[in-house]
């Protein structure tokens, strides 16, 4: 099953980046999920599974955003509650109220993050939270001491600002080895999640799930392979050209739903070419 790793959300005038998805596209991400036939359930959903030894219906797919920026209330969130999609969002819990401190990326540095109080409101919708660390540190550089204090102070913080405790972790920059996966455990999460891209099998780890990053510049052929492979890898443009073509030759009774060449509604070519 494929986990869809999201960060940001573009407002309105501001551009896309690999980091941050226009609210346009994310739009028409979530349109094609549901024209080309795919079930999103929750990540918390498919640990459940996967700890009892099941498998997800096929065609599964889950939808996760990591640091939890103010726009995915603002921009992502009504889009998500317009197709009935769960989603998980990972939180930085010592930066709840503020901004993103712990990055020199300019796109999403000073990026304003939610409020405790705006991720309680989106939990009354199907908007999961899970932990993020406190400080959003790379673990494996942190002394054995500090790295427990991130990922239970983010767990513990989870628990008490949300009224539930936090079921999934996501390690910074998938940031990760032995002695951080075994600290997830023991801390009482169901199952973490790396940003290594590739389809979760039942032979995946449950504390290093795979995660196929969308970038904001993704053409929707692009994204469509992403969610058919897990591989992070990008289409050309040319290639993206070649499957716009055909869409628009194609008659529409030729078309078949649950194919990407059928194009689902408030999609055209040139949209799919890669315009915001």
């Amino acid at each position: 099953m494929v986990i869809l790793m999201y960060h940001a959300f573009g407002r309105p005038g501001e551009a896309p980046s690999r980091f941050i998805v226009p609210a346009r596209r994310f739009s028409q991400q979530m349109a094609l999920i549901k024209w080309l036939g795919y079930r999103v359930i929750s990540l918390e959903e498919f640990v459940r599974l996967k700890r009892e030894g099941s498998t997800p219906p096929a065609r599964s797919v889950a939808i996760t955003i990591d640091d939890g920026y103010a726009d995915t209330r603002s921009v992502a969130y009504p889009i998500l509650r317009q197709y009935g999609y769960p989603a998980t969002t990972f939180l930085v819990t010592d930066r709840m109220g503020g901004a993103n401190d712990w990055t020199a990326e300019r796109t999403i540095a000073g990026r304003e993050i939610l409020s405790w109080t705006e991720a309680s409101e989106m939990q009354q919708g199907k908007m999961q939270f899970g932990a993020h660390t406190r400080t959003h540190p790379r673990l494996t550089l942190l002394e054995p001491a500090a790295a427990h204090a991130e990922i239970v102070g983010s767990q513990v913080a989870l628990a008490g600002n949300m009224g539930v405790p936090a079921r999934v972790f996501a390690y910074p920059y998938g940031d990760l080895d032995a002695g951080v996966q075994a600290m997830t455990s023991e801390a009482g999460f169901w199952g973490s999640c790396g940003t290594q891209s590739g389809k979760n099998t039942p032979e995946t780890p449950l504390f290093n799930l795979r995660r196929t990053e969308v970038f904001g510049t993704d053409t929707l052929v692009a994204f469509t392979r992403k969610l058919r492979s897990g591989e992070r890898g990008r289409v050309t443009r040319a290639s993206g050209r070649r499957r716009a073509q055909r869409w628009s030759r194609e008659p529409l009774h030729g078309r078949r739903a649950g194919s990407v060449t059928a194009r689902p509604p408030g999609v055209n070519s040139a949209t799919e070419r890669g315009s915001s």
